[in-house]
């Protein structure tokens, strides 16, 4: 499944599609669980700046999630960082890379229900995305009842024994008709919190990430929003784990990413970092330079 990439910032559509290299999709078997649901997951979807030096390269401690096409993109500009953060049992990659759990998304209900009844979903696929947004790839009835949609998903994949990463975008406030409207003095964001989107994503997830990255280049105005969608979310389900999401599209250097990451600890359990159509991929290996050098001077 493909999704064409709007002029905005969704999530990429390299992460709803999965073809292990040189297999292709197996008709769906029952899996077992990946772990315990809730189990820590931190979502860095990234890439970065390189250098004849490089760094050393001690990422923190965490999950880290990629697509795969952004992964190997990372991996042709810089191994060091693609091996360091991305390559291993720790990562969640929407697509499959290497020894990362793999993963895969949707944008739509229907499609992930008509995927599963068909055996279209890879038996290597452990955890399941779920991108709702104002957009033409999640149906208009989707649009209009976000959190039965993400009821009604969430039950579908811990069926399957499926992890669940829930990423409800903001703009699903902006949908005429839907349940819950924004304001005509209101903000998207506001309204997104007002709405309590973020606690029907939580209670509908193992994971949920906040699509906040269009405050990224405000580090106080994105803390403060993340922090009160986080405690929302952490309310009406205590044991989800809580995901910041950045972007490069709106990042014209790493200090950006850097800043609005460093805003948000230890108030998240990670990031989910967007390099849509591989923009500015040398700004996203720098700030993931600058976080292992970090966490290397807090050692």
């Amino acid at each position: 499944m493909h999704l064409r990439t709007p002029p905005r910032d969704p999530i990429e559509e390299d992460a709803v599609s999965f073809a292990p290299p040189g297999r292709p999709a197996r008709a769906h078997a029952r899996l077992r669980s990946w772990g315990a649901r809730g189990m820590p997951v931190v979502v860095l979807l990234a890439l970065s700046f390189g250098g004849s030096q490089p760094a050393p390269m001690t990422p923190p401690s965490g999950t880290w999630v990629i697509t795969r096409v952004n992964a190997e993109l990372l991996e042709a500009l810089s191994p060091t960082v693609a091996a360091a953060f991305f390559d291993g049992p720790g990562t969640i990659a929407l697509g499959g890379y290497r020894g990362a759990i793999p993963a895969m998304g949707w944008a739509s209900l229907a499609a992930f229900e008509a995927d599963v009844e068909a055996g279209l979903v890879p038996d290597e696929v452990r955890i399941v995305m779920y991108d709702p947004e104002a957009w033409e790839h999640t149906p208009i009835a989707e649009q209009l009842d976000p959190a039965r949609a993400m009821a009604e998903f969430a039950e579908l994949a811990w069926s399957q024994g499926y992890q669940v990463l829930m990423t409800p975008h903001p703009n699903l406030v902006t949908v005429p008709g839907a349940a819950c409207l924004k304001l005509a003095d209101e903000s998207v964001t506001a309204a997104f919190l007002r709405c309590r989107l973020p606690a029907a994503a939580a209670q509908s997830a193992d994971v949920l990430d906040l699509q906040l990255q269009d405050l990224q280049r405000d580090p106080e105005r994105y803390r403060e929003a993340v922090t009160q969608a986080g405690e929302q979310a952490r309310q009406a389900n205590p044991s989800v784990q809580v995901l910041a999401h950045l972007t490069t599209r709106t990042a014209p250097d790493p200090t950006v990413l850097y800043s609005a990451w460093r805003s948000v600890q230890p108030v998240v359990d990670g990031c989910y970092v967007g390099v849509p159509a591989g923009v500015r991929a040398r700004v996203a290996i720098g700030f993931l330079r600058m976080i292992a050098i970090g966490s290397d001077r807090r050692r």
